[in-house]
């Protein structure tokens, strides 16, 4: 007893957990405690706690866990000991759990020690959603002006970049400690703001707190980024200065080598790294293989490589990036594979090398690899950066349908101006320019600021498609627009833009206008363009000026001799030649690569050293057979003409993409593209070959080359850059396969229905002259889809090719017009133009009036007839039908309705079945979508949860009343005030006092062509305005119209804000006539929409003569519908704001409905009842004659005065 007492009062078993190191030492001490009983004590078990939680190993805190869930009620020490250990660990987000089930046990409130630790962990996350809920703990504990949490808050938001916030935290901080200024610092570093550090630095020095090593190990970072050595220097003196020595300061030392070695100063850096002896840190190390391998030192490199006594991740990073830098690439694959055979893990800088080297040889295979085993599905499948690389990697791969695979699911929160500006570049070196200007507005229409690489790559893309009016549109706008000066490779993509399609004399001119002279770069493009177009006039200039720059390098002569030889200036062509001959100039060897089973096989021109060397000699011959059967003659046109033709037509044969061709056919699989890889542009020789041998062997190649991809399939014949085709056979059997596999009949009568109104369209009009009308809705959704397949089908059945059709015929190329209006929502516009991307749509963009650029669009495109997604039920609906000409005012064309007759439900079944992909809002409880100005989440579909102040919403295909589908867009009105429209008027026989009995007015309105043509007696009428009378309602208007919807649609929209009420009657039959509901709908800006409880009533009143589908027999106006109920009526009146719809065809029905009304209005207030007007008799000895004229001048000018003749 006496020893346990002395154990806890000097307990030397647990003092030793100051100097254990290791997990089994402190077993034992723990064992210890267990033997002298001290195990159950508070403080015993929190020291080991502390011990193993900190000891910086999985077994350690897997240890401390067990002891820690051991503790019935542990204090806040051992929560935030093991909060602690966690967010050190592996599984920072299991300190968060820990916190979670701390404030759910309510054992101990948290502390200003907890917050640290907890901010910290969710600085290791990949989402900063943690981070916020943290930060709104600590405001509710109170602790945000704690000055430890508030630097933990300051070093949370930089890591994830949100400098802004940060800096915000930091300015309001009413203390600044040093850790606070090296937090912002290291921030700014990290996201590339020097000019903000240094600034930030120079504060700090006035705030009198002096810097420490960490301070300067962030502003050497800085240094490095802003690349001034000089700079760097005078942060190496302050360093003396406030440090004095730094001699054993490792950390400190190798930031001062890494900062010289990649400002270039790689002697200094190799002095200071002397001076680290033999405790030169793993980064010290990979700084000097940067350094050297930056500097072009690339064996001096490998060899401190090598000499490395111990090598991370960084080291081979350092190592593989300077190769692939270098542009060994082949070098940087190889040591990949061997670190990987170490057993190292990559991280994403290595795998963003890696995948460059592998762009660069065409390593496609061992790309996808990467992409698949460490980024698809692994832990960097959030990196933007590193996305962006596969998908750089894809598209110099020649896979531009994979590239635009994984852009098109990266979430919008990802997709960065990285990744946009990788997938317009990927683009623009397949030849896609409308695609790639496509992106570019996605990249706009989500609110990023293109830059300078942005405009590189769609300028580009403009080049390689011909694309010149919209490349010069996109240059001036970068400076007018975007406020970006355009530099010179911005006026290299318009000089090879304008050169490309024979603009010479304005490329010219524009390198004239440059403010700067134009680099070797832009020479060069006009030298190509020159020869291209046969310009020798310009082409000499450029020769003579590219020459001055560049006269040791071989390709320039060559192009410039062949420019001469084809002019037919052979003399001139002969001194270029000449000049390279005496003075050793040779034109850079031209090489292939291509992949096979991970392995890459270089291949030179006319070299026979290959393994397979003689195999592929028999398979050259056998393409030249083959080759010559076909008819194609060699091109010997590109060589020196000082050797015969024989010979010219050998050295053509022997090209380096020719021998890797032919090792390719003979090693690929017959399934796989051929991707070869080539350092200089493929020769027109061999492009023609490659054509040809794709049509005879039945094989897709893809030729890469640094600038340009060219892709060739036996299945394509006049055009060969590759285009990225949605393959509409596909699209159309997935869609035919789910509908089949529905068990939804009416979805299947739609579809079929749908898919012949489109086929219908394109039997009648040519592609040419139809259009589709899309506006990033589910509607115009369905229509797209339905489109493709309704296309596909029409071309199959035109085929003469048992139905297989070419990639010509498959491709979509209908025209897509869309209407960028600037109250659309955003995620509209990203959804539009993701979709364009998707599918290759041909998009025609309207940003002024939709009307007047429409009539512009017409006006220069053959278009007559456009595809729309409107449905029965839409405002825009209102008297169209599956073909309908447009309306007058508008410019003619023919509008196409394939859902006319689509319900809400139909259009959800259609998506769902077919998993098509839709706009995001309809996720988020947004049923009908307008603009953002008139458009809320359907409060239907909201989700009460008390525990959250934000609303929630389910998605839209769960609303479970279609007819409520525009809940979130229906205009309100206000029912009008009981108020005289009209001076208030008598019968003419009394005065009527208006101060006791208000008038209010009303019209009625009759509607039927037999009614107005007088084929039926007008009862209705006359009796209503009676009706009105006996209640104290004065009739100001009365009138009589077609059946015709607009006529309905005009007088409802006449009188209804100058009436109190409008009364409707007329239609045939007893039920109300399509005509009038669909007037007034058109005339309050409303659709109309299927009503169940409406439906109930026809079904019942009509029975099995009903044949339509469910939801297609009631159609009323939404959204101002109200039925009136009442048990002597089968069927309700209907009350569409104050517009009543009366279903009488006599007067006998009329009394019946006018007495159910009136008990109605004593239950409910539907009418105001007021005194009646008083009735007069008058006699008279005028003839009716003579009377006539005086009694319908009365009618006339008091239509509420009925005048009938006495009985």
């Amino acid at each position: 007893m006496m020893w346990k007492r002395f154990l806890l009062e000097n307990p030397s078993s647990l003092c030793l957990l100051e100097s254990c190191k290791s997990f089994k030492q402190g077993l034992q001490i723990h064992a210890q405690t267990i033997v002298n009983g001290l195990h159950h004590q508070i403080f015993s078990i929190s020291r080991l706690i502390s011990f193993f939680s900190l000891l910086g190993s999985k077994d350690g805190l897997d240890h401390s866990r067990l002891l820690f869930s051991q503790i019935d009620c542990p204090n806040l020490f051992m929560w935030n000991t093991m909060i602690r250990g966690y967010s050190r660990s592996d599984n920072p987000r299991e300190a968060i759990v820990l916190y979670m089930s701390m404030i759910a046990k309510g054992i101990a409130p948290p502390n200003n020690f907890t917050f640290p630790f907890l901010l910290n962990s969710c600085a290791r996350l990949s989402s900063l959603e943690p981070g916020h809920e943290v930060h709104s703990h600590i405001i509710k504990h109170g602790f945000e002006s704690d000055l430890f949490v508030r630097n933990a808050l300051i070093h949370l938001y930089s890591v994830f970049g949100n400098l802004n916030l940060a800096r915000t935290l930091f300015d309001e901080s009413l203390v600044r400690d040093l850790v606070s200024y090296n937090t912002m610092i290291k921030g700014y570093a990290e996201v590339n703001q020097p000019e903000s550090a240094l600034c930030l630095f120079g504060e700090m020095q006035n705030s009198g707190i002096l810097p420490d090593e960490f301070t300067f190990v962030a502003l050497f970072s800085v240094c490095s980024v802003l690349n001034e050595p000089n700079v760097g220097k005078q942060i190496h003196a302050q360093v003396y200065k406030n440090l004095r020595s730094i001699d054993s300061n490792i950390l400190l030392k190798s930031a001062i080598v890494d900062m010289y070695a990649k400002c270039g100063l790689i002697n200094i850096a190799e002095r200071v790294f002397s001076t680290m002896g033999t405790s030169k840190s793993a980064a010290a190390w990979s700084s000097m293989v940067c350094g050297y391998a930056r500097c072009g030192e690339i064996n001096v490199a490998r060899k401190l490589f090598n000499h490395m006594h111990e090598r991370d991740v960084i080291s081979w990073t350092a190592m593989i990036s300077g190769y692939s830098q270098a542009g060994q690439c082949s070098e940087a694959l190889e040591l990949f594979k061997e670190m990987e055979a170490l057993g190292i893990k990559p991280d994403e800088v290595t795998l963003v090398a890696v995948l460059s080297a592998c762009a660069r040889l065409g390593a496609f295979d061992l790309g996808k690899r990467l992409y698949h085993q460490y980024i698809e599905n692994g832990v960097f499948n959030q990196n933007t950066i590193l996305t962006a690389a596969v998908m750089d990697m894809y598209a110099k791969c020649g896979s531009i349908d994979s590239a635009l695979e994984i852009f098109r699911r990266v979430g919008k929160n990802m997709k960065t101006g990285f990744v946009f500006n990788s997938m317009i570049a990927g683009l623009a070196q397949h030849g896609l320019g409308e695609t790639a200007i496509t992106v570019f507005r996605e990249l706009i229409s989500t609110g990023l600021k293109p830059d300078e690489v942005t405009f590189v790559g769609v300028l580009c893309a403009c080049g390689h498609s011909g694309l010149i009016e919209e490349g010069k549109k996109l240059f001036e706008s970068m400076f007018n627009a975007y406020g970006i000066k355009p530099q010179m490779e911005h006026y290299g993509c318009m000089v090879d833009l304008l050169g490309r399609y024979g603009c010479l004399e304005e490329a010219y001119d524009l390198v004239q206008k440059m403010p700067f002279e134009a680099n070797s770069v832009i020479w060069r493009a006009l030298l190509s363009a020159c020869r291209t177009h046969g310009n020798v006039k310009i082409g000499e200039i450029a020769g003579q000026k590219l020459l001055e720059m560049e006269a040791q390098h071989g390709a320039r002569y060559v192009l410039l001799s062949n420019i001469l030889a084809d002019a037919n200036q052979w003399e001139e062509a002969r001194q270029v030649r000449k000049v390279m001959e005496d003075h050793g100039i040779r034109k850079p060897p031209g090489w292939s690569y291509i992949e096979l089973g991970g392995a890459i096989h270089r291949f030179v021109a006319s070299d026979k050293s290959h393994p397979q060397g003689k195999e592929i000699e028999l398979m050259l011959k056998d393409m030249a057979m083959r080759l010559k059967s076909a008819g194609y003659v060699p091109n010997t046109a590109q060589v020196m003409f000082d050797i015969d033709e024989e010979e010219k037509e050998s050295v053509v044969s022997y090209h380096s993409e020719k021998l890797a061709l032919a090792f390719g056919l003979m090693y690929c699989s017959p399934t796989d593209t051929i991707r070869i890889v080539k350092n200089l542009r493929i020769c027109a020789d061999c492009h023609k070959a490659f054509k040809l041998v794709s049509e005879i062997y039945g094989r897709e190649i893809t030729n890469l080359w640094h600038i340009r991809h060219t892709f060739f399939s036996s299945s394509i014949n006049d055009r060969f850059e590759i285009k990225f085709l949605i393959h509409f056979e596909n699209g159309k059997m997935e869609i035919d396969e789910a509908i089949r596999e529905s068990d939804d009949r009416r979805l299947k009568t739609k579809y079929n229905n749908a898919i012949y109104v489109v086929r219908r369209a394109l039997a009648l009009y040519s592609v040419e002259e139809v259009a589709l009308s899309f506006n990033g809705g589910k509607d115009s959704t369905v229509l797209l889809h339905l489109l493709r397949a309704g296309y596909f089908l029409h071309k199959r059945e035109q085929s003469h090719s048992n139905g297989v059709l070419t990639d010509h015929e498959v491709a979509f190329p209908i025209r897509t017009i869309y209407f960028e209006s600037p109250s659309a929502f955003p995620e509209i516009n990203s959804f539009t133009y993701e979709t364009a991307t998707t599918y290759g749509l041909q998009m025609d963009i309207i940003r002024l009036d939709f009307k007047s650029g429409l009539e512009a669009l017409l006006e220069a495109k053959p278009i007559r007839a456009i595809f729309l997604g409107v449905r029965i039920g839409d405002p825009t609906a209102v008297g169209q039908e599956q073909f309908s000409p447009s309306s007058p005012g508008w410019p003619p064309f023919m509008r196409v309705n394939p859902i006319l007759d689509w319900s809400y439900r139909d259009v959800w079944a259609f998506l769902l079945a077919c998993k098509i992909p839709y706009c995001s809002l309809y996720d988020r409880g947004y049923t009908s979508i307008g603009s953002i100005h008139d458009t809320v989440p359907n409060a239907l579909l909201c989700v009460n949860n008390s525990s959250s102040s934000k609303e929630k919403f389910r998605p839209a295909y769960l609303l479970s009343d279609g007819r409520l589908e525009r809940a979130g867009r229906a205009k309100k009105f206000s029912l009008p005030v009981c108020r005289p429209a009209y001076p208030a008027v008598s019968n003419g026989m009394i005065s009527v006092d208006s101060n006791k009995n208000s008038t209010l007015t009303a019209t009625v309105i009759g509607v039927g062509d037999e009614i107005l043509f007088g084929t039926v007696e007008d009862e209705l009428g006359p009796s209503l305005c009676r009706k009105l009378h006996s209640i104290g309602w004065s009739v100001s208007q009365t009138a009589v119209l077609r059946n015709d919807v607009d006529s309905v649609a005009e007088e409802v929209e006449r009188w209804k804000s100058t009436n109190d009420v409008l009364f409707i009657y007329g239609g045939v039959g007893p039920l109300h006539s399509d005509v009038t509901l669909a007037g007034v709908a058109k005339a309050f800006g409303v659709r109309l929409a299927p009503d169940e409880e409406f439906e109930e009533y026809l079904r019942h009143l009509i029975g099995d003569h009903c044949t339509g589908d469910r939801n297609e027999m009631a159609q009323l106006p939404e959204g101002i519908t109200e039925l009136l109920h009442h048990e002597k009526l089968s069927v309700p009146l209907i009350k569409c704001q104050n517009v009543f719809i009366l279903t009488a065809t006599n007067v006998t029905e009329l009394d019946k409905e006018w007495d159910c009304l009136i008990e109605l209005t004593r239950s409910s207030g539907l009418l105001v009842l007021m005194e009646p007007f008083l009735s007069k008799r008058m006699t008279t000895n005028l003839s009716d004659v003579e009377a006539a004229q005086a009694l319908s001048k009365l009618c006339f000018e008091f239509p509420d005065l009925y005048i009938g003749s006495s009985s």
